[in-house]
Order: structure tokens, then sequence, then C-alpha cells
């Protein structure tokens, strides 16, 4: 299975609890199951990162809540889509209203006190 995950909250903020969550997930999935692909769509412009089993992709996104939302909308599931990922995810509670490929999305806790760090 190919997951691609939302990078947002990593490249442009926002989301604190998302982006804890997200980076959780990418710093141990790949060793849990690494009989799975992965792939992190951040949009351009944002620092650079990298997670040990994780492919990072860069997609054109300019900045502000109008960007946000047509990245999440359009430009997110097409992208994974071209990369024939298999399931999208949100590590907020946002999701596309139509999409290529079927979509998961994690709507947190209130307080990131799921997410103990090891």
């Amino acid at each position: 299975m190919h997951l691609a995950f939302n990078g947002w909250p990593l490249a442009r903020g926002g989301e604190p609890e998302g982006a804890l969550h997200l980076t959780d997930l990418l710093e141990r999935l790949p060793a849990l199951a690494p009989q799975h692909r992965y792939t992190l769509l951040v949009p351009s412009g944002g620092p650079s990162m990298s997670y040990p089993g994780v492919a990072v992709g860069l997609v054109p996104a300019g900045n502000g809540e109008w960007a946000r939302l047509w990245f999440e909308q359009r430009r997110f599931p097409r992208q994974a889509a071209s990369r024939k990922a298999d399931l999208l995810y949100y590590p907020y509670p946002a999701a596309p209203t139509a999409s290529p490929t079927p979509v998961a999305a994690w709507h947190g806790c209130g307080e990131a006190r799921l997410l103990q760090r090891r």
C-alpha cells in the first residue's frame, strides 16, 4: 500500500496538533510497517525535511488560507493520485470534497496527549 501524507502543517504551520501527529507517524510507520510505501507531499517554499523511509515531494502552493484550501482540495489529491497513492492522509480535520483516491483524516483529541513521545 502506498500512503500519501498532507504535509501542509509541517511546511506552513497552523495546525500544531496535526504537525505533531504527522511527525510521530512519519518517524514510526516506516519501521513498524516497512512493506508499505510512504510519501509526504509538502507545499513548495517551505523548510526542507526528510524522514527515513519516506519520500518527500514538493507541490506548488502559495501562502494564506486560499492557498491552503486549494492545496487541500485540489493540489494534494491530484499529486498523490499522479504518484499512484492508495490512500491520502490528512493529519487534521480537513478533506477534499472529491478525490480520485480514498481519504482518511485525523480529528484529534483537543490536546496532543495521545502522542506521547518515547
